[in-house]
């Protein structure tokens, strides 16, 4: 059977938590090692919609994987180190004691036979920081999460700033398939037709992946954008630091009314046009440099929100 996502989602619809069935659909899995990144980024994506039995099930193959492909080569175990912190953080929360046991063991097997390599010690803390974040973005609009002791050391990245983030590494993921297709297709000089479509496919995923993360960054620059005119038409209300004198109030356009001589008051307001230009030279910044982004946030206009 060929490694595509029906395929991979049909397997996951018949997986129990039977020795059998875990070991069956791991060995299958282990097949296409060489689509490692793929493979996992399908689990992620089918361990998100799955119920909370479902989860256990998947945590247990993924387990299964990590075990028996590490033998062979790094692929899964690096691209499951990606996921699994969050996957593990979002299954303990609705956990019941014997679940939360079958997963502290599973981990505990890892950390002794240092699945993880060197990172295999800062599994917990991986799963510790991944549950903030999954707790912050259930309380995103109701209130803001309770601090945690070790917040002070690892502040919680903002939510918009995560999903940014998981949108770059699918387009980063996407990439490196696209050069992997590309490879394969150069070395069979144009001849074989296969590696021609696989090339084609690779780089319309990647093309996908890179047009989310312009379209995020755009609502993103835009809402700052925003942010910033509603705090300067407050502003532009408030009487000065002496006697009250009334400022010139913000027409709807969010342009100053004409002055005495004319002339409009000159605000660094941008139009539609130049918003999408500009989020598109921050989506090329910050494709090269990732690190870059809190800095370009923080410096707009009222800085990043948290």
């Amino acid at each position: 059977m060929a490694c595509d996502e029906g395929s991979f989602v049909q397997r996951m619809d018949k997986l129990t938590n039977s020795q059998e069935s875990i070991e069956s659909t791991s060995s299958w899995i282990c097949l296409w090692r060489s689509e490692a990144s793929k493979v996992v980024m399908w689990w992620e994506a089918y361990f998100s919609k799955s119920s909370t039995k479902k989860k256990l099930s998947l945590l247990y193959l993924a387990n299964d994987v990590l075990q028996t492909s590490r033998k062979k080569g790094p692929e899964y175990v690096q691209e499951f180190l990606k996921v699994l912190p969050k996957a593990v953080a979002a299954f303990l929360q609705k956990a019941d004691d014997a679940g939360k046991k079958s997963v502290d063991r599973m981990i505990s097997v890892w950390e002794k036979r240092q699945v993880f390599g060197s990172k295999s010690s800062k599994f917990r803390r991986f799963v510790e920081d991944a549950d903030r974040y999954v707790t912050a973005a259930k309380a995103e609009g109701k209130s803001r999460p309770v601090p945690r002791a070790s917040d002070t050391a690892q502040p919680t990245i903002p939510s918009y700033i995560q999903t940014l983030m998981e949108k770059m590494d699918r387009a980063a993921t996407c990439h490196q398939q696209r050069t992997r297709a590309e490879h394969t297709y150069d070395n069979s000089h144009g001849q074989d037709v296969g590696a021609l479509q696989n090339f084609q496919q690779a780089l319309k995923d990647e093309m996908d992946t890179r047009k989310a993360v312009i379209d995020h960054l755009e609502v993103l620059v835009q809402e700052e954008h925003r942010k910033y005119n509603a705090a300067l038409g407050a502003l532009s209300v408030l009487p000065s630091s002496g006697s009250y004198v009334e400022q010139p109030a913000v027409e709807e356009d969010g342009l100053p009314p004409q002055n005495n001589n004319g002339a409009s008051e000159e605000l660094q307001i941008v139009n539609d046009d130049e918003k999408k230009n500009e989020a598109s030279e921050i989506a090329a910044q910050v494709m090269n440099d990732p690190a870059a982004l809190l800095d370009i946030l923080q410096s707009m206009p009222g800085g990043a929100t948290k």
